[in-house]
């Protein structure tokens, strides 16, 4: 009897580690992104900056990250409906918050609209002051169908400044390079990205860039679906894991490499 009620003991044992230890293995949060470089693309190493800040954060708290990359207005949708546990990177927006929890942002400053200019070029522009007047007589490059806030949109349609756009942000690098443009408005990250990833050294190094202005800008976020049957739980350990992350110096270092350009995998011109 006492060594059926053993082998029963330890039957029981090895069972109880086995659910466990699988428990354990599968906890997995399925995220679905998009090409958004320098923020998220299959093409960077960990998958961009915002992936690697995600996938570390969550890694403290002991939940592995799967990337699957769509078209963005798919993967909001597959994540709406809990085909995947979270969506990212994404501004908030009131209307979202009924399909999904907003944990704290993955960065703060996600967009920050800055004029890129050659360094031998000077011009007077005050970020905690900014007067479109200033701009009179410039001449600044822009891309189609992008909208840089309220204030650059006005001035450009009431003719305060002189602005030609074009399709991509490395045709307005090319003209600002030959001097056909003094000024270039893009997002700071985006833009050094495509400088870092399209021109060569000496190249880059000609160009210097400064903030538009002071004013907060829109922080990209982890969207994480309410449909997902751990929501609550990605939640609160994504927002403790990226208070680790943050105190371990390791954000700061994550979010300064990425300006550098290494996450960039293929080799500079």
């Amino acid at each position: 009897m006492k060594n059926h009620i053993n082998r029963l003991s330890t039957l029981l044992l090895i069972l109880f580690l086995f659910f466990s230890t699988n428990s354990l293995a599968e906890e997995t949060i399925y995220i679905a992104t998009e090409e958004y470089p320098p923020h998220t693309s299959e093409m960077l190493k960990y998958y961009g900056l915002d992936c690697h800040i995600v996938t570390e954060a969550f890694a403290l708290e002991g939940i592995s990250v799967k990337y699957r990359f769509y078209p963005p207005k798919r993967s909001l949708i597959l994540a709406r409906k809990g085909k995947v546990d979270g969506v990212m990177p994404w501004t908030w927006r009131k209307e979202r918050e009924k399909d999904f929890h907003y944990p704290d942002p993955v960065l703060l400053k996600g967009i920050v609209y800055t004029f890129f200019h050659l360094k031998n070029f000077k011009f007077d522009w005050n970020p905690e002051k900014p007067n479109y007047n200033d701009l009179k007589g410039l001449t600044v490059g822009a891309n189609l169908g992008y909208n840089y806030g309220e204030d650059f949109q006005l001035a450009e349609k009431f003719g305060l400044i002189n602005v030609e756009r074009v399709k991509t942000q490395v045709m307005n690098f090319k003209k600002l390079l030959a001097s056909h443009i003094q000024l270039f408005i893009d997002d700071e990250a985006v833009g050094l990205y495509k400088l870092q990833s399209n021109f060569t050294l000496d190249e880059i190094n000609r160009i210097s860039y400064c903030q538009v202005n002071n004013l907060p800008s829109d922080s990209l976020y982890l969207l994480i679906s309410k449909k997902s049957r751990k929501a609550g739980r990605f939640l609160e350990a994504f927002n403790k894991g990226l208070k680790r992350l943050r105190q371990s110096g390791k954000y700061d270092q994550f979010t300064e490499e990425s300006k550098q350009g290494k996450y960039i995998i293929q080799n500079r011109k």
